[in-house]
């Protein structure tokens, strides 16, 4: 009796196992059975189609209209495919599918309920090629080397620097092209190509004189000028009559202080922007690029403008004798056909 007791758990446990057994393998049969109903009724599915020039979005919805199947896609993936042009007469639909996809990089699978996936292939890795070191020298057209020149790989930030020498070295991707550009030079491009040594001889750069002009003071750009210039022009001072033609300017320049001693016939103490130096207070004028203590002897009808120069940049153009300001005057010339 106690040896009974002891076997039955045991053939129990047996029996459950084998029929747990039983069991996985009757579920695996009927998903493997389901799953060939399904692949056997999309490959006996017979379709017509009929394609000229049309999207492959166009082709999967006219087999939608003739079939149970429904086809489950990304957009972007279509977008891609092109046009395609089919005409078959009640072909089996997965030779129509392998028809359509072809040369597309599309492949499509087959889910239960009637759906169709499409994806793209996933493209084998082809491996990047080594890279390579290139090494070279960069010299000038005299023969002599370019020492800090830069050379840097176009599209990144990889880069080195040419030594005293005018030597480099530099390891890059083999299909990379390589910009080598100097002060004073004009830049050049270069393709790698298998070439472990690059040399260039660099051409010098022609001088362009309109990128920096000196000037004492002339014609320029306004939104060059950092300076604070007042520009009043010549008819201005004509309808406002005076011995000195700068004091016609009182209020009508910020700054501009014209202060008349009361003496008859002497001449007005002209300050720009209050008093600037222990010596002279006057400003210093400049009648077309020559140098006054003052204007008296001018005609106010003779002015064609008057520019006040207000802050340091007349220090820097004039020297110390500009350190009170500068009232440049250009008077009328004449003009062709008058």
């Amino acid at each position: 009796m106690k040896v009974h007791q002891r076997l039955l758990p045991r053939i129990k446990k047996s029996a459950m196992t084998k029929m747990m057994r039983a069991m996985k393998l009757t579920i695996a049969f009927l998903l493997f059975a389901c799953l060939n109903v399904y692949a056997n009724g999309f490959s006996q599915t017979k379709v017509s189609v009929s394609l000229q020039s049309a999207d492959l979005k166009q082709a999967l919805q006219q087999i939608e209209k003739k079939t149970q199947f429904r086809f489950l896609y990304n957009q972007e993936i279509l977008k891609k495919s092109g046009k395609v042009s089919l005409q078959v007469n009640n072909a089996a639909l997965d030779e129509v599918m392998q028809k359509l996809l072809a040369g597309t990089g599309i492949n499509y699978r087959l889910l239960d309920n009637d759906l169709v996936v499409l994806n793209v292939e996933e493209a084998a890795g082809v491996p990047a090629p080594p890279p390579v070191r290139v090494s070279g020298r960069i010299t000038g057209a005299d023969g002599q080397p370019v020492s800090g020149a830069s050379i840097t790989v176009k599209g990144s930030k990889i880069g080195t620097a040419a030594d005293a020498e005018g030597r480099f070295a530099l390891t890059v991707a083999d299909d990379a092209t390589l910009v080598i550009s100097a002060v004073g030079y004009i830049s050049q491009e270069v393709s790698v190509r298998n070439r472990t040594d690059i040399s260039l001889v660099l051409q010098a750069a022609p001088a362009n004189l309109n990128e920096v002009v000196v000037i004492g003071y002339g014609n320029a750009s306004k939104r060059d000028l950092t300076g604070s210039i007042v520009k009043i022009a010549g008819k201005e001072v004509a309808d406002k009559p005076n011995p000195n033609p700068v004091a016609s300017l009182q209020g009508r320049v910020a700054g501009l202080s014209v202060v008349n001693s009361g003496t008859p016939g002497a001449e007005p103490d002209i300050r720009i922007r209050g008093t600037v130096s222990i010596g002279g207070i006057r400003p210093l004028y400049v009648v077309d690029g020559i140098w006054n203590d003052n204007i008296n002897f001018l005609n106010p009808n003779d002015i064609e403008s008057i520019e006040v120069l207000k802050d340091p940049s007349s220090l820097a153009i004039f020297g110390a004798r500009g350190a009170t300001g500068v009232i440049a005057i250009t008077t009328k010339k004449a003009k062709t056909g008058q």
